[in-house]
Formats: C-alpha cells, structure tokens, sequence
C-alpha cells in the first residue's frame, strides 16, 4: 500500500487505480492485475468525468 502512496504521489496523472486480485503471502502483497486511469493533472475534476 505504501508503494502505491509514493506512486500516486509522484504521478499526479495517476487518476485511478484498480487492483484486483491481491495475493498477500508471507513475503509480501503482489497485484496480480491492476487498471490504471490517467487525467490532465491540471484538472480540477476528478479522474473519470
């Protein structure tokens, strides 16, 4: 979850992002899918409209 933070953080482009499914195991947590949705950082709507 923290990676995903630093991501969105630096990526203001990233407007949505979808993960499913997400395996947790001992070793960590691994996306075995994701969908991602970019907008124009400089608009005030959000991601999807």
């Amino acid at each position: 979850m923290c990676a995903v933070a630093r991501a969105a953080a630096a990526h203001p482009e990233l407007g949505d992002l979808e993960v499913n499914p997400l395996l947790v195991h001992p070793g960590g947590p691994l996306a075995l899918d994701a969908h991602a949705l970019l907008r124009d950082p400089n608009s005030s709507y959000p991601a999807g409209n």
